[in-house]
């Protein structure tokens, strides 16, 4: 006994105690210090991408939704053109000292009423054609047309009015059909957001909701399904008006029935009304009736042409078409 109650048996256990609390503090502090070295590394990145300058800038706001508003008011659609684009990703070019395009050489036109269509594998730079044509990036050689003025003319703004995007995913957001239906269209009125709804053949679904078109979709939209936020996304295209319209991989949720009726009435509103239809799909039996298939490979278009042609002189397109048809 040392003193009082405190006995040899009592210091002993504490100095284990005390051991084995710093060896677990040590072993905290060095699992915090591991998992904390990522998140600053992280931090540095994100950082480092908000202190960039944008090249292209989106200009004013208003300026983008007045000009959708006053969509009737453009002037008239007379085709877009790449004229030997050959373009790479800046941050792949700074990594690189030698490195090879993503897209070489590519000579595209669609003219008024016209439906080109871009397929071609994985990797084969359909992706970076639609990013160079909505000006989310500029070509370091060649260049991209819109009725015949170079893309670096026009006010962004009023580029983001003339062309309409229809992605795989479309982005919703937690409020209303009728508020989803008619964003960036501000003017937009129940009459005009139903007959877009029943040209994207959305309609009959959204009146089977709880609240119809009041019916909030959830974050995201998750209360519908793919498909249904697909038709939903088209019909945004119905109210923009843009004079391009662009399809990657629009109806990729959509049942055989419903696609060839939303595609049909795509096609009829594009060449009634003169506008560009530019379509990527996996999905080759939707392109049959296009005016130019481009075949891509490697950043490269190896073929161009209908259906018929392509499948007597291209190779590649009848291995695309054949896996198409066994999905």
């Amino acid at each position: 006994m040392l003193w009082g109650w405190v006995t040899n048996e009592r210091v002993l256990v504490s100095l284990v105690t005390l051991t084995l609390t710093a060896a677990s503090i040590n072993q905290l502090s060095a699992s915090i210090s591991y998992a904390l070295g990522p998140a600053s590394v992280a931090v540095h990145g994100v950082f480092d991408i908000l202190d960039r300058k944008p090249v292209i800038t989106i200009g004013n706001m208003d300026t983008m939704l007045q000009s959708r508003d006053a969509i009737t008011d453009k002037d008239p659609f007379t085709g877009i053109e790449l004229d030997n684009v050959t373009f790479s990703y800046p941050s792949y070019k700074s990594s690189h000292s030698s490195i090879t395009p993503v897209l070489s050489q590519i000579s595209i036109t669609i003219e008024p009423g016209h439906k080109v269509a871009l397929v071609g594998p994985t990797g084969s730079g359909k992706s970076s054609v639609l990013a160079l044509v909505q000006r989310l990036y500029d070509p370091q050689h060649g260049t991209i047309k819109l009725n015949n003025q170079s893309l670096q003319s026009w006010d962004l703004a009023l580029l983001k009015s003339h062309i309409g995007v229809v992605p795989q995913f479309p982005d919703m957001f937690d409020a209303s059909v009728r508020h989803n239906i008619a964003y960036g269209c501000s003017g937009a009125t129940i009459e005009t957001i139903e007959h877009a709804a029943k040209l994207a053949n959305a309609h009959e679904f959204i009146l089977a909701l709880p609240n119809g078109y009041e019916t909030c979709v959830g974050e995201r939209a998750n209360l519908l399904s793919g498909g249904q936020r697909q038709r939903l996304a088209i019909a945004r295209i119905y109210l923009m008006q843009p004079s391009l319209i662009i399809l990657d991989e629009a109806t990729s949720a959509l049942d055989a029935e419903n696609e060839a009726a939303v595609i049909g009435a795509l096609e009829t509103y594009s060449r009634d009304s003169g506008k560009g239809l530019l379509v990527v799909t996996h999905r080759l039996d939707t392109i049959k009736d296009a005016t130019c298939i481009h075949v891509l490979d490697h950043g490269h278009i190896v073929s161009s042409g209908t259906h018929e042609t392509l499948l007597q002189q291209s190779d590649l397109y009848v291995k695309l078409v054949s896996k198409s048809d066994s999905k």
